[in-house]
């Protein structure tokens, strides 16, 4: 994916920390321990 996003955006550096930008230390705790789960996501950016 990241090979995809240089590929796709020249000039950008893919930097997949940028989507926890935002996300308190519990949630990254529990995204580590039990993965990401894109079926929450919101377009919004809320949950």
């Amino acid at each position: 994916m990241k090979k995809l996003i240089a590929q796709q955006c020249p000039g950008f550096n893919p930097n997949e920390q940028e989507l926890f930008h935002g996300t308190s230390d519990d949630g990254i705790k529990g995204i580590l321990e039990y993965g990401f789960d894109d079926r929450f996501f919101n377009p919004t950016g809320a949950w």
